[in-house]
């Protein structure tokens, strides 16, 4: 199979509406027929104004996730199309 690996990151307090960013992107990707999806907390990273972003013990808003889809171009091209 030809496809795509797409990887989205952010931060757990994100969100899109009333639904944790993540959680949106994870259940459009299930809607469009995409097979797989997984979100990976990460422990510690930096975004693009070098700002760090981690799991503290009394704050894990600031967490960074990445959220990892796999699909074929047709599947692709309806991800991109909805976002």
């Amino acid at each position: 199979m030809q496809g795509y690996q797409v990887t989205f990151f952010t931060q757990q307090d994100r969100r899109h509406g009333h639904q944790l960013l993540h959680e949106w992107l994870m259940n459009l990707a299930k809607s469009l027929g995409i097979r797989g999806s997984t979100a990976i907390v990460g422990a510690e990273g930096y975004g693009r104004h070098g700002r760090f972003h981690s799991a503290h013990f009394f704050e894990l808003t600031d967490q960074p996730i990445e959220v990892v889809m796999v699909m074929n171009a047709d599947q692709a091209d309806r991800l991109f199309a909805q976002l």
